[in-house]
């Protein structure tokens, strides 16, 4: 058996037509805050990405000092020049973590660490391993306070 429908009464009818009127203007007022959304996340990119590339060629973010800390038996300017950061380089291009990578290559430096001081400096702090003994191998070697053979010995040493 079937059920017949039945025809709201108009009462209803009033209240229906009002709760799809409200649906259509959530409906709507949805759609426009999405537009707003899809257009404005982009165009606060871009304004960003510009400001950031406005911000490499400025004057004004030029490195002027490279400070070198810790340093006793590796001269700063050799710290300075495995680094590949330059005076008159932008302090935001400035590649710290391959800098101080770089830096720890070095048979006398245990660790290293770089800094940027915005608008103009660089700081390096490194720290520099210790001689405690010379290891007898197929030659002499240099061995640090962990035991680490880090060089081969040479009489500057």
């Amino acid at each position: 058996m079937r059920k017949k429908a039945v025809k709201p009464k108009r009462a209803n009818r009033k209240r229906h037509a009002l709760s799809r009127g409200v649906r259509l203007k959530r409906a709507l007022s949805f759609t426009l805050k999405l537009a707003l959304l899809i257009v404005s996340v982009p165009a606060v990119t871009y304004g960003a990405w510009r400001l950031y590339q406005e911000l490499l060629v400025t004057p004004r973010l030029e490195i002027r000092k490279i400070n070198v800390a810790g340093s006793e038996r590796v001269k700063a300017e050799e710290i300075i020049g495995l680094t590949n950061i330059e005076e008159g380089q932008n302090i935001l291009s400035a590649d710290l973590s391959s800098g101080a990578r770089a830096i720890e290559t070095h048979p006398w430096i245990r660790t290293a660490r770089i800094k940027r001081h915005i608008p103009d400096t660089i700081n390096i702090e490194v720290t520099e391993r210790k001689a405690l003994s010379l290891v007898s191998m197929d030659s002499l070697y240099v061995a640090d306070e962990d035991g680490v053979l880090f060089k081969k010995y040479s009489p500057e040493d």
